[in-house]
């Protein structure tokens, strides 16, 4: 039996040779070129630089407003609590409370955020409703704000550490509700976005230090390998092909796409597109061999799922996210990656190969049908739209839309694009809110990966791998219509908030 110093051997001396090779030496000069010059562009200055608006801002008079604000609210009911708690010191009630903010494992914050992230992904499309995350994420901020109140814990003390564009995002999605043409369904649309809105406060919070981080990412691994292991057991039983999401003429030979818990292929493929970096940061940095066995087996089955979901935004934002990850990690890998990943292309099946030849065809209906709402979606900007917008929603949006659409796509709910739709749906500075909070994400988080120690690195890396690629996704996909995608994203927001938080204290 060949020992497991021999197998260590071997590999490090395959990766030494193929690093000396030339195709590869080929490969890093022409990176290394493409790397030098963006870091000299202007666009390299804005995403390469340390310093962020936040800086200055958290000792602004918006800021000092707003922390006193929330330290009033603080007082006032933590006079409250004191009262309560007094008059049941010898309660079941309080002894529930004290488990929970005290330390039992069950009755934790941190556990209870992570097993309401995985639960949120876990449970079948056909067996979800959208308030139940609105009420696990009330539930979660009572305890949360209670932890707060107790002094047990440092959770959320100052606003400060939040960041303005976050803010900034807030304000604006709030107040698009206002001057909505449909402000009933807006209201409707409102309550998820405060519900993610939320999840990313709970988790920036909650994730105090880098077991917290290790411990929710745990669960986000488990949620990935059960949604995973479902869609493959979908393409086993058997997918019909649905010509709703698939033009069954260019794509004959391509069986049903697969869609798990979450309903639609699309769906399915942005989820794992946002927790599959995190599972394999958590398996990189695991130590339990069990653990980061589980882990690689995780993220072996979230790839090929995402294959049956033939999802081509779904690919191409997955690719983003290998390169980013790989070259924040360790760059000198990229060249090998991308070698890897350029031989293994003739082996994927004929049905993946035909469908990756479909990308940019404008004869897939698809594709036509998105360039047909794209066309007549800028047509209802121009006519003034631009400005304030239709108000959130759906319902605000198909209100107008109907009178500039062209072709077939008559009926729709949305932009196709995700900083369209912000703009469709809130106006200029809905855009500039969007635009302004995705680039913030996978800025800091890059910036700051080449700087922390430890797992947080892994971490940082897997944030702005995770919000590159769903970016990426934005502008042929209008992620946030299913309202389980867009938790996942503030979900993933709130983790690298957190993780920047603890680079900056670990420096």
């Amino acid at each position: 039996m060949i020992s497991e110093s021999v197998i260590l051997s071997f590999f490090v001396r395959l990766y030494h040779l193929a690093m000396d090779s030339c195709i590869i030496r080929a490969v890093s000069a022409v990176l290394d070129f493409i790397g030098r010059s963006f870091r000299g562009s202007v666009l390299g200055k804005i995403f390469c630089r340390e310093k962020s608006v936040d800086a200055y801002a958290e000792g602004s008079v918006f800021y000092g407003a707003l922390d006193r604000l929330w330290q009033g609210i603080l007082r006032f009911f933590g006079r409250i609590y004191e009262k309560i708690r007094q008059l049941n010191t010898e309660s079941v009630n309080r002894k529930i409370f004290d488990s929970a903010v005290m330390g039992s494992y069950v009755l934790h914050m941190e556990t209870l955020l992570a097993v309401a992230v995985f639960v949120i992904f876990a449970v079948p499309h056909d067996f979800w409703n959208n308030l139940y995350a609105s009420v696990l994420a009330a539930g979660l901020f009572l305890v949360y704000f209670l932890c707060i109140l107790s002094g047990k814990k440092e959770l959320g003390r100052s606003v400060k550490g939040i960041w303005l564009p976050f803010l900034f995002f807030i304000f604006i999605t709030l107040y698009s509700v206002i001057g909505s043409l449909d402000v009933g369904d807006s209201i409707r649309v409102a309550v998820f976005f405060v519900t993610a809105f939320l999840l990313c406060i709970l988790v920036s919070g909650t994730c105090k230090n880098e077991e917290s981080i290790r411990k929710l990412l745990s669960f986000m691994a488990l949620a990935v390998f059960v949604t995973a292991a479902y869609g493959i057991v979908q393409r086993v039983l058997g997918v019909e092909a649905d010509a709703s999401l698939t033009d069954l003429e260019l794509n004959a030979n391509m069986p049903g796409r697969v869609f798990s818990t979450l309903g639609n292929p699309n769906n399915f493929a942005e989820f794992l597109m946002l927790f599959t970096p995190f599972t394999f940061a958590w398996m990189l940095t695991e130590k339990h061999a069990v653990k980061k066995g589980f882990g690689f087996l995780a993220v072996i089955l979230a790839v090929l799922a995402l294959l049956l979901t033939y999802s081509r935004s779904g690919w191409l934002a997955f690719l983003v996210a290998v390169l980013v990850f790989i070259a924040l990690y360790n760059k000198k890998l990229l060249p090998i990656v991308i070698l890897v990943g350029i031989l293994c292309i003739p082996l994927l099946p004929e049905s993946i190969l035909n469908r990756i030849l479909t990308i940019g065809n404008l004869e897939d209906s698809s594709s036509s049908y998105r360039v047909d709402i794209w066309t007549g979606s800028i047509a209802m900007l121009r006519d003034g739209y631009w400005l304030y917008g239709t108000g959130l929603g759906a319902g605000a949006f198909t209100t107008v839309y109907p009178g500039y659409a062209i072709g077939e796509s008559r009926v729709a709910p949305h932009t196709h694009m995700q900083f369209m739709e912000m703009l469709a749906e809130m106006g200029i500075l809905g855009l500039l809110a969007i635009l302004w909070f995705s680039v913030s994400l996978v800025r800091r988080t890059a910036v700051w990966a080449g700087k922390a120690k430890g797992s947080l690195r892994a971490v940082l890396c897997a944030a702005a791998a995770s919000m590159a690629g769903i970016t990426a996704i934005g502008f042929v996909e209008y992620t946030w219509f299913y309202p389980r995608v867009m938790l996942a994203f503030f979900i993933c927001a709130g983790i690298a908030m957190a993780a920047v938080k603890l680079a900056k204290e670990q420096k």
